[in-house]
């Protein structure tokens, strides 16, 4: 039994990362939550959730002060499949990433707080994507955040990107 109230942060809940919500998935994301992975440390999803809530996202929220909206955290194979532009590595599959946004921010405000989670050093991390699914207009974009090691090469840590519908995937230098 999965307990969705579990506090995997002072400022998060399973709940939040679980994608359990959607009655189409929900049998299958919560029994996803109880899976070990075979990569990484032999944890289960639903314990790599709670490293990413304590580790990032609690760290991003103290940073602005407000709340974070997760707009995507574990994600089914079969979820991850269905959703549109997803890889089929993606680390949302192992409870490693979360699509976030803060409500009330401006695009320019996501791009310029995608840009201190990848420069500030306040943590270390996996891959972090300025996602724009509406260039030039406001309310589309958000922000993919993922652990890095020993969940992701070291080799393949601290990656910033972008993506646009037009221009797909950017990486930052």
């Amino acid at each position: 039994m999965v307990d969705l109230t579990r506090m995997l942060a002072p400022s998060f809940t399973l709940r939040e990362l679980a994608g359990a919500d959607d009655p189409r998935w929900r049998a299958e994301q919560l029994a996803g939550l109880l899976v070990m992975p075979a990569h990484g440390p032999r944890d289960r999803v639903v314990d790599r959730l709670e490293v990413l809530a304590r580790t990032i996202l609690q760290p991003i929220r103290d940073h602005i002060g407000r709340p974070v909206r997760v707009n995507s955290g574990y994600r089914s194979p079969a979820k991850n499949a269905a959703t549109p532009g997803s890889s089929t590595s993606s680390q949302h599959m192992f409870g490693e990433a979360a699509d976030i946004a803060v409500p009330g921010y401006t695009d320019a405000q996501l791009r310029d707080l995608a840009d201190w989670i990848g420069m500030s050093g306040a943590f270390p991390f996996g891959q972090v994507i300025f996602e724009d699914a509406r260039p030039g207009s406001e309310g589309g974009a958000w922000i993919h955040v993922s652990l890095g090691a020993p969940y992701r090469a070291a080799s393949r840590c601290g990656e910033r990107w972008t993506w646009t519908p037009a221009a797909g995937y950017r990486r930052i230098r």
